[in-house]
């Protein structure tokens, strides 16, 4: 078992290596969050929200933990920029209910900072479906699904990453750039 695990880890290494992805500037646009279903208005929707969401961290906080909180009046009355939006978007319950692991998606477009292929975000959701602790895990902190202990306490995620090494590549490339990024800009202590 341990050594399944290491040759998964081993593997999502080397291929991290071997997808060359340059530098994001501050001009890129955001990627688009990856959207499973092929249903126009549902698409439409959860593009608008999020492009809500962008503006309001804190909202998508909330949401990612109990999306339910969206058919609250009180909820609404709360956050008047999402009254409106579901004004002008009814079915956006639907869509979320449609697409369980839209802020799991989310994050991971923000990660790898491109876009997704559709093939891999069905793969994801698949996944997701059928691993649910895994996947409340991952929609408490999306942030998660590149974390090595993360991984490692999950053998599932690291053999689903293992079979798509294109998504993995992605991810965990983003991180150790982000990783090297923080460490350069971290305040060094100086030696005394």
């Amino acid at each position: 078992m341990k050594s399944s695990l290491s040759r998964a880890l081993l593997a999502l290494t080397l291929a991290s290596s071997l997808v060359f992805i340059p530098a994001a500037s501050a001009a890129d646009e955001k990627p688009e969050v990856p959207i499973i279903s092929l249903d126009e208005t549902i698409q439409k929707d959860l593009l608008n929200l999020d492009r809500l969401l962008d503006t309001n961290p804190k909202l998508e906080e909330e949401l990612r933990t109990n999306a339910d909180r969206l058919t609250e009046s009180v909820f609404r009355a709360q956050n008047p920029e999402i009254d409106a939006l579901l004004k002008r978007q009814p079915g956006l319950v639907k869509a979320l209910k449609t697409e369980k692991h839209f802020f799991v998606h989310r994050q991971v477009a923000r990660i790898a900072q491109q876009k997704v292929l559709r093939k891999d975000a069905v793969a994801l959701d698949n996944f997701l479906t059928a691993n649910p602790e895994i996947a409340k895990a991952l929609r408490k902190k999306p942030s998660l699904i590149v974390d090595g202990s993360f991984l490692v306490a999950h053998p599932p995620l690291a053999k689903f990453f293992e079979a798509h090494p294109g998504l993995s590549s992605v991810l965990l490339k983003r991180q150790e750039n982000k990783k090297e990024k923080d460490a350069k800009t971290a305040p060094q202590k100086k030696a005394e």
